[in-house]
Formats: C-alpha cells, structure tokens, sequence
C-alpha cells in the first residue's frame, strides 16, 4: 500500500448515520491529507442538493480536489451533475448492483475509475465498454464492528431486514427458530448495538438477498463469532475459506449444520477466531480506502477516461435525465429534457424520460 497523506479528497454520497459510506469517509480520513464530504444534508448536518452541480462546489472550493469519489448509498439518493467537466479523476464505489443494474452500470459510465461490491458486476461493466472496472468487497469497521466481552445468550443471530423482499431469509429464520434461540430479529439495531448482539451469539446467521456478498460477511466475524453464510459463490470463495473463516450451508441443510455447530464448541470457536482474525488483517474499510488511493494513483495513474467524458453536452442531458427519472426526480429530468435538442432523435427518448418519471412518482412516491 502506498501513502497518500498529501491528497484531497472530496466525497459525496446520500448522507445517513449508518450507510456504508460514513465507514469509507472515515478511512479515507484517516490517510488524506483532507477528506470532505460534499453530498447530501441529513437533519441538522450540512450538504448540498442531491443533484446540484460538483463543477461548481468545487471551483468554489479553495483547495483544488486530488479525486472525486462517488459512493452509493440506499439511504438517500444523490447524483450530481458536472461530472464529467470536472479536471481531477473521478471514482464510483456501486454497492446495491444486485438490486439495480441497469441504473448502476448507467451511473459508472459518468466516473473516470468504478469500483463494485460484487465482483460479477465487474465483468458486466467491462463487457458494456467501462475501462477501468474493479472489484471492491464491503468490509468492518474494528472500531465498530468489534468483540463485545459478554456472555454467550442466543444461539443464533441476525440483524437486518425481514421484509417482503426477503421471502427466503425470513423463511429461513423461521424455520431456525422452531429449533434455537434466536435474538429479536425482528428490531432494528445501530450498528454499535449490532455488534453486541452479535458478540452475544455463538452463531451469526447470514442469507444474501441475490447472491451478493454482504456487510454481514465482514462484520459477523469482525465479532469474534461464526458466521454461518449461504453458499453465495460472487468471489466469497476468494475472500474467506469455508469452514476456515466461515461456515456456507445449504439451505436444505441449514438447522443440521447450526446444530452441529453449536454442540462442537472447539470447532466453532476454532474457526470464529480465525474469521476475526481474518477480517481484522483483510478486509478492513481501511483496506478498501488504500485499494481505492493506489488503484489510481499508482503507476501511470491517474486515467481521466470516463465512457461520458467523450460525450457531448446532449447525449449528457439525456445521460442524465435517465438517472433522474428513474429516481422519480421529475423537476430534474424537465430540466434535462429542455437541454436537448429539437431532434426526433433526441426529444423522442427525453420525452420518455419525462413520463416515466412522473408515472415512478405517483408509483412510489
């Protein structure tokens, strides 16, 4: 890893408490010389406008950006315009991909470098033209993600969502709580009260929405607990051994391995004690924040090669109000509409745009 204690970074993302990117910007901090954050406001905190110009905050900045990172956030959209006019190089770190493709792979082609979560996703952007498309698992957080000193009182744990779209993980819960302790799945948690719960039980239960390698995977072990994980394939096999680091199951085979588990306690906390070790020396937000840093700087870097950076200013306002109406942003694809041409060519899909943010808003509101 190389030091990058002389950059300034700026980062933008949908602000909340507890979205992955808050973990990011911490370690970035923490190896910059200035990180500061230029996404959206959340209460009493500070922003900007979710799709507000990142050309124009940074010509009022000061201190010349070294990077633009973009990180993708469920909690609140953000997708600034002007990204493709500014002069320093540009990154997007796309987390949700298995949720959203289409819009994600449209959000990379804005970004000069684009980092996914999962590493199928990669080969989808490198197929659809990207040149510089990289692989980056989430991760822990020590500071947060960490070993509480408490006795063992459930069985088994979880934290996360139980909704309709999770039809399998709830099933899958259920189904284990004919048989063992569970902890009250069915609450939200802070992410510091998570890893209690976690360091609470002898096993922490896992099941990807679509075979996406999750924060869980990381901040499971990152309890000193065993993880027990849904045989995901995506690269988990790269990051963490079976029965080494974690245990994957099958489905059919899910209560049978938790009982077995839970009777062998020398097996069980041989190997959470070498996930926690494992995640601790690996797969850190530290360690993504680095990866990120010498991905572009190392070398002949950086590369200003962003697919839309060739674009001219129509196919951007189309580009864009893409984005915006599919977000349901219908002020904001309006405004892209009105910057396009009077082409068929071009009036024809922008007007679709139109429409279908209108129907998305009444839709989902």
């Amino acid at each position: 890893m190389t030091a990058h204690s002389d950059l300034n970074v700026l980062i933008g993302y949908g602000y909340h408490p507890t979205t992955t990117a808050t973990y990011l910007q911490r370690a970035l901090e923490r190896r910059t010389r200035a990180t500061t954050f230029v996404g959206t406001s959340y209460g009493a905190r500070a922003g900007y406008a979710a799709t507000g110009d990142i050309a124009r905050i940074c010509e009022a900045l000061t201190d010349h950006p070294d990077l633009y990172l973009h990180v993708d956030s469920g909690a609140q959209f953000y997708f600034p315009r002007g990204l493709t006019n500014l002069t320093c190089p540009t990154a997007c770190y796309l987390i949700d991909v298995h949720i959203a493709p289409k819009t994600h792979w449209k959000q990379a082609m804005f970004f000069d470098y684009a980092f996914s979560a999962q590493r199928t996703f990669v080969d989808v952007l490198r197929h659809l033209g990207h040149p510089r498309a990289y692989w980056l698992p989430l991760a822990c957080d020590p500071e947060i993600h960490r070993r509480h000193d408490v006795p063992k009182r459930f069985d088994i744990g979880f934290v996360g969502s139980t909704s309709s779209h999770y039809a399998r993980r709830a099933a899958l819960l259920r189904r284990l709580e004919e048989r063992f302790t569970l902890s009250d799945y069915k609450r939200s948690y802070t992410p510091e009260e998570m890893a209690r719960v976690y360091s609470e039980s002898h096993l922490v239960f896992n099941c990807s929405l679509r075979r996406e390698v999750n924060m869980r995977v990381f901040e499971g072990p990152a309890t000193g607990s065993l993880l027990l994980t849904d045989r995901i394939g995506n690269g988990l096999a790269e990051l963490m051994a079976d029965r080494t680091h974690l245990v994957m199951y099958d489905d059919a085979i899910l209560v049978e391995l938790a009982e077995e588990y839970l009777r062998d306690h020398a097996a069980r906390e041989r190997i959470a004690a070498s996930g926690y070790e494992h995640v601790r020396a690996h797969h850190t937000y530290d360690h993504r924040a680095a990866q990120i840093l010498d991905t572009i700087f190392a070398g002949s870097g950086p590369h200003l090669e962003a697919p839309l950076r060739r674009a001219g200013d129509s196919d951007l306002a189309l580009a864009y109000a893409e984005l915006y109406s599919r977000m349901g942003y219908v002020d904001d694809t309006i405004t892209q509409f009105k910057a396009l041409p009077a082409t068929l060519g071009y009036r024809v899909p922008g007007a679709k745009q139109v429409a279908l943010s209108l129907i998305r808003r009444v839709r989902y509101g």
